[in-house]
């Protein structure tokens, strides 16, 4: 990898989003190349900003330890697993550099958020424990669950929706991507591709005289995870989530838990 590609494709891209500053998941976005290998090559985030002649993000020096948890829980509950240092790169906020320097290395950090010496290679039966925190049931009852990645896997589930073929209400992005598959034709949508880079999905959406218009779509828990993992809104036009919470919203929002309630339990 030549050095002079990367400074040239950091350089591109703060150009074109007219930016003195480049965060990595603007990066991800629009680069050439994945954040790990700029990484890589120049040893941090921030010296490969600075030898682009971009001014570095000094903001992560001032991270709280609550910030760095949360983050890094919302990585593990996005991907539904132990992330590798890689995936951590591409999809977290924080660079694991930053995790890497307060823990000694990636394992160390795994291992402090998860317990145990986290093998992020091993079938998924036999992860860490991941804590995901209290869960609200739909009568009210506060439950803890959790899921066990040692030995037999202990499965989380929603709340009973009995919808068709889903028994369960959605408990991430996974089960929202399942259940829009499920009724996509009678929201009025034909879907093009499905696919796991930003936007999710490329589809067409019928409006109100009954033509299709091109539609880019972001699929996500709870739609306020679509500002939090820092999605671009000028280059999608539909949020498909679960749960709609949050009204600042600057685009459109179908919050299937509301959607599903005026169709057929059967089909």
């Amino acid at each position: 990898m030549e050095r002079q590609q990367v400074i040239d494709d950091l350089k591109r891209v703060a150009k074109l989003l007219g930016k003195e500053t480049l965060a990595r998941v603007e990066f991800a976005r629009h680069g050439n190349f994945s954040s790990s290998v700029v990484e890589r090559t120049f040893g941090s985030w921030n010296k490969a900003v600075e030898a682009a002649g971009l001014r570095p993000n000094t903001s992560n020096t001032m991270l709280s330890d609550a910030e760095l948890e949360g983050e890094f829980r919302r990585v593990v509950d996005a991907l539904g697993k132990t992330p590798t240092c890689s995936e951590f790169s591409s999809l977290g906020k924080h660079s694991p550099s930053i995790y890497e320097r307060k823990f000694g290395s990636w394992r160390k950090a795994v291992a402090h958020y998860l317990g145990g010496e986290a093998n992020t290679t091993a079938p998924r039966t036999q992860r860490v424990r991941h804590d995901f925190g209290p869960v609200r049931a739909s009568q009210g009852e506060i439950i803890s669950p959790s899921v066990a990645y040692t030995g037999k896997a202990e499965k989380l589930y929603g709340a009973p929706l009995n919808f068709r073929e889903l028994r369960h209400e959605p408990v991430n992005e996974q089960g929202v991507v399942f259940l829009f598959g499920m009724v996509a034709r009678e929201l009025g949508f034909l879907v093009e591709a499905v696919g796991i880079g930003y936007p999710d999905c490329k589809a067409k959406q019928r409006d109100k005289k009954g033509y299709y218009r091109e539609t880019n779509i972001e699929f996500e828990f709870k739609s306020i995870n679509f500002r939090d993992h820092g999605h671009d809104p000028s280059e999608c036009n539909l949020i498909v989530c679960w749960e709609h919470n949050w009204p600042e919203c600057p685009i459109q929002v179908i919050e299937l838990k509301s959607a599903i309630k005026g169709l057929s339990k059967d089909v």
